[in-house]
């Protein structure tokens, strides 16, 4: 008989887990929702799942399984199209499984043509692999941000070409920042970090200074922002 209880109070606790998780996150799609209408953007609550095979080159959507775009706020001009969404998957299997989530910002505009590259904090474990000829592209005339950050990339010579003096610069004064891009595409993240629906504001400046970082650097006719529009349909 105790042995029943107990398990049914394991069963009981975690029901009751799972529902205030559940009523949590449908109180923050709520709030991102009105976020949304705000900024006059449009909302996708259940994202767009295509979006997660347009980035899969990337290193971030390349990891785990069970992969879900949620939350998301879209908006376009006739220069840049951005999506702001919330980002989560699974890694493991079984009993040691766990998932993983954290709000990313996607670019895709034709004022950019960047190399593929992955740019993301530098850790203890990324400098022993270094050893071992881990890849790490550094610059000598900027210790600090190779010391700060780890960057990957197919085409060095074209990556250090995109990063400038003052791309280096800025990343040297803005630390724990993870940027991915290829050709027309760029996401900006920060590692397992979600932010509240509040901070959507200072998300999308975070990212559009990013961005046009990348503009300037990587592109022969920088172009200026243009005011997103709303146009779409919610999914």
């Amino acid at each position: 008989m105790d042995s029943f209880l107990f398990f049914g109070g394991f069963i009981a606790f975690g029901l009751l887990m799972f529902l205030c998780a559940s009523i949590s996150e449908k109180r923050r799609t709520e709030k991102f929702r009105l976020v949304a209408e705000e900024l006059g953007l449009p909302f996708f609550p259940k994202g767009d799942q295509l979006l997660i095979g347009r980035l899969s080159e990337f290193h971030l959507f390349s990891e785990g399984d069970r992969k879900k775009i949620e939350n998301m706020l879209h908006g376009e001009s006739d220069t840049v199209e951005v999506a702001i969404f919330g980002y989560k998957y699974t890694v493991g299997g079984g009993k040691d499984s766990s998932t993983n989530r954290q709000s990313v910002i996607y670019f895709q505009s034709q004022s950019l043509d960047l190399p593929k590259f992955a740019l993301r904090p530098e850790s203890i474990f990324h400098r022993i692999g270094g050893v071992f000829g881990y890849q790490d592209i550094d610059f000598e005339t900027h210790a600090g941000f190779s010391k700060s950050y780890l960057l990957r990339g197919t085409d060095e010579e074209q990556i250090r070409e995109t990063f400038t003096d003052q791309v280096l610069e800025y990343f040297e004064q803005h630390q724990g920042i993870s940027v991915e891009a290829a050709r027309d595409d760029l996401i900006f993240y920060r590692a397992s970090k979600r932010i509240k629906p509040t901070d959507v504001r200072q998300f999308m400046e975070e990212g559009f200074r990013v961005f046009r970082l990348f503009e300037n650097a990587g592109s022969i006719n920088p172009v200026e922002q243009v005011p997103l529009t709303t146009e779409g349909n919610d999914q």
